[in-house]
């Protein structure tokens, strides 16, 4: 049962490599605009000064990230919690 669970471990892994790359190309596009939102559309602050911008623009664009990998890593926790939880249930059998 232990080979199981690994090949699922391995599976589970691999989609979530595919993943992470696919969110980060994603984020990259989201970044552009969030970039032209809070840069140029509705400035931080209220007005076009650039180092209000240059300062919160990146805050923002790495708290997004931040988030994004909070969230990946909850889900690389899971599926290694998940494989370990499978293989101690059938082990018992």
């Amino acid at each position: 049962m232990r080979e199981m669970s690994e090949l699922i471990y391995e599976t589970c892994k691999t989609y979530l490599v595919t993943q992470g790359k696919f969110i980060m190309v994603l984020w990259a596009f989201i970044a552009v605009i969030i970039a032209l939102y809070f840069g140029w559309l509705a400035p931080v602050g209220g007005d076009h000064s650039l180092k209000n911008i240059a300062t919160t623009l990146p805050i923002i664009l790495g708290f997004s990230l931040v988030g994004i990998a909070g969230s990946y890593g909850v889900a690389w926790f899971g599926i290694r919690v998940n494989t370990f939880a499978t293989h101690a249930l059938h082990s018992r059998d």
